[in-house]
């Protein structure tokens, strides 16, 4: 488990979400529509902009073009935090980009005090390929751009030990999530089949028969319940923050459920041994 409570890095990103101007804890609210600009505060006083109104600032080749709203966002009091609404197209990543650009220059902010979080990895490398345009001379390599699962696995590559993980830690993707659940259900099966063909009395034959209806039959199971859904299954419970052991198995009633369970079990007892880690658990090891 990750004492997160004693890493300097924590304190950094604290101090980059308020930079960043992303925080939902906002005294002003900045709501950007593609046809207007609505700022709000807690005094409910509010002011209608045409989003087409751009500053006229050409002297300065980062704040050049904003408008009204936008310069504000951007250049805002370092220790404010501001949230940004607004529809595709309006500007969004402009304001960010810009934001950022303007903390390193006006501020003296290093690049790796600043967190930056997008979903995907090419509006990743949009943000990146902004801000090194409108900073020509900092080396921007050290700072906390990227995706959720592309930051957390940076951050475990650092701290791996503290993840019980090894630095060169392998990642999952789907097709290889897949292949270890296959292997899991062939050794299953492999083990099932081994000890049928060892009861060789009638009363061994009776008693595996017996133990097959008991277990309701994980034969027939490890046929019927497709490797995808499993995998499926796997990741549902790593979205939900769940690890195996923390699942009741006295709450599962389905029986393909709790065949799916043992599966998982089985996988993070796998992944664990050989250092394997797929997207999901990569999110989990950050939680800790």
């Amino acid at each position: 488990m990750l004492n997160l409570s004693k890493m300097s890095f924590l304190s950094k990103i604290k101090r980059s979400r308020i930079k960043l101007t992303t925080s939902i804890r906002s005294p002003q609210t900045l709501i950007t529509t593609q046809s207007e600009t609505t700022l709000s505060s807690p005094s409910s006083v509010s002011a209608t902009f045409n989003s087409t109104t751009t500053l006229q600032n050409d002297d300065d080749p980062i704040l050049k073009n904003l408008n009204p709203q936008q310069l504000q966002a951007v250049t805002c009091d370092n220790n404010q935090s501001t949230l940004v609404l607004s529809g595709a197209g309006s500007g969004k990543t402009r304001v960010l980009t810009t934001r950022i650009a303007y903390l390193i220059r006006e501020h003296s902010v290093k690049p790796d005090e600043i967190l930056a979080v997008t979903f995907t990895n090419k509006a990743a490398l949009e943000m990146r390929g902004r801000i090194t345009k409108m900073l020509i001379n900092i080396r921007l390599s050290d700072m906390w751009l990227g995706t959720f699962h592309g930051l957390a696995n940076r951050f475990l590559r650092i701290h791996h030990k503290m993840a019980s993980l090894r630095k060169d830690f392998l990642i999952l993707d789907p097709s290889d999530q897949l292949s270890i659940v296959q292997q899991i259900i062939k050794e299953l099966k492999h083990d099932s089949t081994a000890k049928h063909s060892k009861a060789t009395s009638d009363h061994e034959e009776h008693v595996v028969q017996h133990k097959k209806r008991a277990n309701t039959d994980d034969y027939e199971l490890m046929d019927d319940e497709k490797p995808k859904s499993i995998v499926g299954y796997i990741n549902r419970c790593k979205d939900d923050g769940k690890r195996a052991s923390a699942i009741n198995t006295r709450d599962i009633t389905n029986l393909q459920e709790k065949f799916k369970h043992k599966i998982y079990f089985l996988y993070e007892n796998k992944c664990k041994l050989e250092h394997k880690v797929d997207f999901g658990e990569l999110l989990l090891k950050m939680k800790g």
